[in-house]
């Protein structure tokens, strides 16, 4: 007699729904402006239209989405895609309007047999030229990639050793004849800023742009400011700096103290404004202070923040376009938020437009017959810090609505 076997097999029920990353640009078309989403492993590519986000691709990538960046190499009328995996698989892609579909445009595998893996997850950046991409995947090792793309050779990396062993974030400056590269990085003294040239010709780091300062011991994030301001913003737990070659201003928001920063957009393509997202979900603006010099490029005189209002807590924020940002979450719903001139009664310069369902994080979850019919629902514990909710899903045909418009006369 044969005996009896037990299958199991499993499927997605769901597809992803929270926000790790997102970006806008030219990615569809020149004229085209997207938002792209990233949610585990998928991506969402979204046109920006006068009505809203309309959804144009659903895509789905064979690893977790780790780092996600556009830009455009010189020569191209559109951008490209660079995608990092967190098992360390690289690769550019571009959007073929034509035939409708995502092209790979380069790939390459980057892991190494030894090596440990940065406590502070991966860092990918790209220069200024769109030459390099500079990874940092390992403790004390900088990856290099010289991008070329159709070239039909695997994306190859060579390491330059970094005496900085613990680096916390990186991106490369503007306005420098030579790909420049800062960090931070800690050390048994604290956090510290520093700048370091990339001899891309030996393969090796040059000589030393910034010498090594001290920074807030809480510094997190580090974001490049594009020419002609030029210099860089370091953001911490308690302030934002403004640093350049020489000097450095410093604004330090008492709402900070309680609630540290999570996220940061970009609004103006001369780095002038800045949205930050904090762990309460507020929404601030930071406003780089421009002074005009006669003689020479205008240079930053001070900082100002203001407090927007309060959304969701963020993991991603993306200016779209008239006074529209892309709040992207894990933690809660994303949304799309008119940033509004004038206030409302509760004091709030934002506008909710759309709101995006995410079901997780779920902490748990039991399966129930609420309406006693035989068929059961799932009810789950989702979201985190003020985002947390219960959420009721089952299975069924679902409709949203579009627009509606009221009639007269309609009696049936």
């Amino acid at each position: 007699s044969m005996c009896s076997m037990a299958h199991n097999y499993y499927v997605t029920a769901h597809k992803p729904t929270g926000v790790h990353l997102s970006v806008s640009g030219n990615f569809t078309s020149s004229s085209d402006l997207n938002v792209i989403v990233a949610k585990t492993t998928r991506l969402e590519i979204h046109l920006i239209t006068p009505d809203g986000l309309r959804p144009l691709l659903d895509v789905g990538v064979y690893g977790r989405i780790a780092v996600l960046k556009l830009f455009r190499p010189q020569g191209l009328e559109q951008d490209v895609m660079l995608i990092v995996t967190e098992r360390y698989r690289v690769m550019v892609l571009s959007y073929d309007s034509q035939k409708g579909e995502i092209v790979t445009r380069a790939f390459g595998d980057v892991e190494d047999r030894v090596g440990r893996p940065s406590e502070t997850g991966i860092i990918a950046v790209v220069d200024p030229e769109c030459k390099l991409i500079a990874l940092r995947l390992y403790d004390g090792q900088l990856k290099i990639i010289e991008l070329e793309l159709d070239s039909g050779r695997d994306l190859r990396a060579y390491t330059i050793r970094l005496s900085e062993l613990h680096a916390v974030d990186m991106d490369f400056l503007h306005g420098y004849p030579m790909p420049t590269l800062a960090l931070i990085y800690q050390d048994v003294n604290g956090r510290h800023l520093k700048a370091y040239e990339l001899n891309v010709k030996d393969k090796d780091l040059g000589k030393d742009i910034w010498s090594s300062r001290a920074v807030e011991s809480e510094a997190t994030m580090l974001i490049a400011v594009p020419d002609p301001l030029g210099g860089a913003l370091v953001i911490g737990q308690e302030s934002v700096t403004y640093y350049t070659e020489k000097d450095h201003i410093a604004i330090a928001p008492p709402e900070f103290v309680t609630s540290p920063v999570l996220s940061c957009g970009k609004v103006d393509a001369d780095g002038s404004r800045y949205l930050l997202g904090d762990m309460q979900g507020r929404l601030y603006m930071l406003l780089l202070g421009k002074e005009e010099q006669m003689d020479s490029a205008p240079c930053v005189k001070e900082l100002k923040i203001s407090v927007l209002g309060e959304a969701v807590v963020s993991s991603s924020l993306t200016y779209l376009d008239n006074g529209v940002v892309f709040v992207g979450s894990t933690y809660g719903d994303s949304s799309l938020v008119k940033l509004m001139t004038e206030c409302d009664e509760s004091g709030s310069y934002l506008q909710v437009l759309e709101v995006f369902t995410n079901l997780g994080p779920i902490v748990d979850m039991v399966v129930v017959d609420l309406e006693r019919q035989g068929q059961g629902q799932l009810v789950t514990c989702s979201g985190a810090y003020k985002e947390g909710s219960l959420k009721i899903i089952r299975n069924g045909i679902g409709i949203q609505e579009h627009a509606s418009l009221d009639l007269e006369g309609i009696k049936g």
